[in-house]
This record gives structure tokens, sequence and C-alpha cells, in this order.
């Protein structure tokens, strides 16, 4: 007869399962948000499965102890990384090579594992606790018993048009459907937009925004970066103008936002309202049409405006991925304020100098000592 399992056996089997399953979704997140570091990382060698955000992170930064939990990021941590990683090919060809190239490269990484890693015993704790779906086992398939009741039929998932239509219909403060199509993304673009994750958001990369498209295309004569970025920014507007989760805090920037009531039940089952701030404000879609017309819209050159605007999207996708407990709005705000992309954009635009004034025609000059042609026509005429 086999040998049964102790509770706490159980208890450490189930565990195992969840940490397998959450592992995918790190990699999954780390994917879609970061997917220039899949190949390297993926290579890494001394890394046990399921490979979870806590084991890469201690490989890469060669400590068996939670790593700079508590600290401050220094460059120590990226320099550790990078060593680590060049270590094998698939690393030596993706991390830059000049020091502050590969520190910029591999800091949106460490980051998001080391948000990955300090929420991982917690989401296992409380799957857990809840039995939540992280720890449901796999359902085995069963025969089906056709003598049962007929379950009633599963409700349809929304298409994208009426997500769209569902969300238009909760954003307060603008009229989505007002803003030129131009400045708009096609309807299926929502279903790039995931919801809010705990302690991060995953969101599409601008190469498949590109695929998605504009709600209409341009009319000659439009411009084409600046208005797809802001095309991204209103989409991101429309998703995520929702009442703050509950996990998140909010900051003084989030005192200036507007505010949405919602239903909250304790423990007991009771039911109290809550007014909360939203998580992204119609404020915040109006500082980067501020930022777009002044400086991204004066770069001259149309690949350099375009290289900035995916730069610009490259720094908000990766600061989300690591959210943590703030609003997206807070989180906006600091990019509006502080992006080294709008910094680089701005130094452009000043490198291109002055506008030239427009040209005018100078008058000829007449020959010295000599009359105009039409006053020699006239004095010969007098004298007939």
């Amino acid at each position: 007869m086999a040998e049964e399992l102790s509770p706490q056996s159980t208890v450490d089997a189930r565990l195992a399962g969840a940490l397998i399953r959450l592992a995918r979704v790190q990699l999954g997140l780390r994917k879609r948000s970061l997917s220039r570091h899949t190949a390297w990382v993926g290579a890494l060698e001394g890394v046990e499965a399921p490979r979870s955000a806590t084991q890469i992170l201690k490989a890469l930064l060669d400590s068996d102890e939670a790593p700079y939990q508590g600290e401050a990021m220094e460059n120590k941590y990226y320099d550790l990384a990078i060593v680590k990683g060049r270590l094998n090919d698939a690393g030596r060809e993706a991390i830059p090579d000049t020091a502050t190239q590969a520190r910029a490269f591999v800091k949106p990484l460490l980051n998001m594992l080391h948000e990955q890693s300090m929420s991982e015993a917690e989401q296992l704790e409380k799957a857990l606790i809840s039995q939540a779906p992280l720890l449901s086992p796999a359902v085995p398939v069963r025969t089906p018993d056709f003598t049962a009741a007929v379950p009633p039929a599963a409700v349809p998932k929304k298409t994208a048009e009426e997500q769209v239509q569902d969300l238009v219909g909760a954003l307060e403060g603008i009229a989505y459907l007002d803003l030129p199509p131009y400045q708009r993304l096609s309807n299926k673009s929502i279903t790039y937009f995931m919801d809010v994750g705990y302690l991060t958001i995953s969101l599409p990369r601008y190469s498949d925004l590109e695929k998605g498209g504009r709600a209409q295309d341009l009319a000659a004569g439009q411009e084409e970066y600046v208005s797809f970025f802001m095309a991204i920014i209103a989409m991101l507007l429309l998703k995520y103008h929702k009442a703050t989760p509950e996990h998140v805090e909010e900051s003084s920037i989030d005192k200036q936002s507007e505010r949405m009531t919602v239903d909250v039940t304790d423990a007991a089952g009771n039911k109290t309202e809550q007014e909360r701030a939203v998580y992204l404000s119609v404020r915040t879609y109006q500082k980067f049409a501020n930022l777009m017309a002044y400086p991204y819209n004066s770069v001259k050159d149309d690949a350099k405006r375009k290289e900035f605007c995916v730069q610009l999207w490259g720094e908000i996708q990766a600061a989300a991925a690591t959210i943590g407990r703030r609003t997206l709005t807070s989180l906006l705000t600091d990019i509006v304020e502080r992006s080294p992309t709008t910094a680089a954009a701005t130094a452009a635009v000043a490198a291109q100098g002055p506008k030239k004034p427009a040209s005018t025609v100078t008058p000829a000059k007449r020959p010295s000592g000599g009359a105009s042609s039409s006053s020699s026509s006239t004095k010969r005429k007098l004298a007939r």
C-alpha cells in the first residue's frame, strides 16, 4: 500500500504546484513587457525549475540572500547582473558593450524581478489561505454525465467593440468618441491592454499597437507619430479610468484626480460605500497632450520623432511593470516631469536652431547714374 501523504507534505506539494504556476505568470509578464531579456535570462545557468523571479534574481546577483530588500538600487547590482548575464552567448549578444548602456539595459529587468520577488511569498500565502485558483489542482477530465441537468449557458465573452462601449460609458471628464479618429486606436486594440495585476500592469508593445492601427487612416498632410502616441494614451485612459484598486495607496497627486464611489464588502458581509480616486485621471491625459505639443511635435526629423515616441512608450511599459502600490496617475506624472526621453527630445529641438524667417525678394538695384527704362521712354514721347 502506498504511503499516505502527511498534512504538511500535502501543503508542500500544493505550494510547489502554486509556485510553478506563479513562475509561469511572472515569465509571461516579463515576455510581454521586456521581450529583449527573455532569451539570455532563459539561458542563465544555476537556476533550477520553476525559475521564479526570486531564483533568477539570486542567480544574477550571485547571492543566497533575499536580494537588496530594503536597500537602494545601486550600480553594483547592475554590474553583477551584467557579468552573470554575459556568461552565456545570448547574454553576450543582447547586453550592450559600454557600461552606461549595459546598466540602462538591465535596470528595468532587475526592477521587475525585484517587484515580482517581493510579492511572491504574499501571493502564495494568500493563495493557500483563500484556496485561490493559483493553488487549485488541475481538474481531471471526466466522462460527461448525459443524464444530469443541462447547466446554464456560459456568459459569452464581450467583443472588443462591446468592451469599448462599456468603457466609453464609464469614462468621465472627456468624450472619448469626440477625439479625432486618427487620434484613437482601433477598437480591437483594447484587447492588448491587460487588467491591473497585483503590483504590476502588463502594457502592450508599441509594435503590436502599430499592427492594430488607428480608428481611421491619416488624411494627407496629417502628422503621423505624435498623433499615434496620443491615440495610445487615449486608449490607456479609456482602459484605466476606473476606481483605484484596494491595494493601491493614493499620493498627493491623486488628491487632485476625479473621484469614484465603490461598494466595499467587509468580512462580515456588510456593504459600505467608499470614495476613491481614479486609477488614471483625465488631467494626466492632458499633461501628455501638452508634452506632445512640445517638445515631441517640434522635432523636425520624422524618423527621430518616431524614435522618441517609441522610447517614451518603452519608459511607460517598464515603469508599469513594477508600478507597485502607486496609481497610473502618479507614475505617469513622474514620467511627464522627469523622462530622460523628453530631455533628449528637448535637446534635439534646441539643436535644430531657431526658425529661419520667410525669404523676401530684394528689389534689383538700378544702374548708377542712369534713369529707368520707363523714365527714358516718357522723355522720348514728350520730345515728339
